[in-house]
């Protein structure tokens, strides 16, 4: 059984990188998540539905780094399915990602969650290095 970690982070301790390479992704945009994870377009609107709106980095067309913000309460958000294309890791792209979903949520003054494996050591050290801190 894997184990889980819960984060989150407030405006005072938010440290955002530089997110103006990331984009959110529109309805237009399927094609995209459909070459990255194999996502049929029934499974994007059901994501949708469900509450999920992804942004990602492009190059040459794909998604290299991808994040989305999950709506699952009223008051708190989650930091989801961030995932970065293999050969494009230790760039900082899953930090531009993941700044960009955290700062739409804290502006639409929700909690910003996040939940990882508890082995998921890069994933862990992105969510510290942007300010999330366990809970």
């Amino acid at each position: 059984m894997r184990n889980y970690v819960k984060y989150t982070v407030q405006l005072s301790d938010f440290k955002p990188v530089s997110f103006k390479k990331v984009r959110w992704l529109n309805d237009d945009d399927y094609h995209y998540m459909n070459e990255l994870w194999d996502m049929s377009y029934e499974t994007w609107n059901e994501a949708r539905n469900d509450g999920f709106t992804y942004c990602a980095v492009l190059e040459d067309n794909k998604i290299i780094s991808v994040a989305a913000v999950w709506r699952y309460s009223q008051d708190k958000w989650e930091v989801a399915a961030v995932n970065t294309r293999e050969n494009f890791e230790n760039r900082g792209l899953a930090k531009m990602t993941v700044s960009c979903v955290a700062d739409y949520i804290l502006n639409q003054n929700r909690i910003p969650t996040l939940t990882t494996g508890e082995d998921n050591i890069p994933m862990r050290r992105v969510a510290e290095a942007v300010g999330f801190h366990l809970i």
